[in-house]
């Protein structure tokens, strides 16, 4: 039995807590500060940014619009604006790879009209703690608050607030 629990929030509008989840680090708000007006503008959405540091760093914008079809030009044509404001801002004091793309099959859920359109559906939770000896958690998405998100797993209704989790993701078992 699905039950949704979502209230509506009146004048806070979006999730505060869930814009963490677009850009978790220092460096990915920077990026996310300096790219979403202009991205907006052109028509898409960011809908998660991640930025591996290490010897070949990498900046990963995953990006969507309102009737989820992203092509290689739409990703061609954002990639283009998003250097060229990168560099002009010194958004990151550090050469990157770039990387655009569409969210795919397993898509980042990070606002909150993407949990309304997954009520009932397997989700991935990863959370910078240990809940119950482990940070890695599937289930089916039974609601949601302005705080926390509700899952329903092997164990029964687990609760996970919005502020410790760093990864909110459908999961598709596309083979079966």
């Amino acid at each position: 039995m699905t039950n949704n629990l979502a209230f509506n929030v009146r004048a806070q509008g979006p999730f505060f807590f869930m814009m963490d989840l677009i850009a978790i680090s220092k460096k990915e708000k920077l990026v996310l500060r300096d790219l979403e007006s202009s991205i907006k503008g052109m028509g898409f959405d960011i809908i998660k940014i991640r930025f591996n540091e290490g010897t070949d760093p990498l900046l990963q914008i995953y990006v969507d619009n309102e009737i989820g079809a992203i092509d290689i030009e739409d990703c061609s044509m954002i990639s283009k604006k998003a250097s060229l404001l990168l560099d002009l801002e010194k958004t990151l004091d550090e050469d990157f790879r770039l990387e655009i793309s569409s969210p795919g099959i397993d898509r980042p859920l990070t606002k909150e009209e993407h949990l309304d359109q997954v009520i009932g559906q397997e989700v991935f939770i990863k959370t910078n703690t240990k809940i119950k000896n482990k940070n890695k958690f599937i289930g089916k998405l039974i609601g949601y608050s302005e705080e926390k998100i509700i899952v329903e797993d092997k164990q029964g209704q687990q609760n996970f607030n919005f502020i410790d989790i760093i990864d909110l993701e459908l999961r598709t078992n596309i083979y079966g």
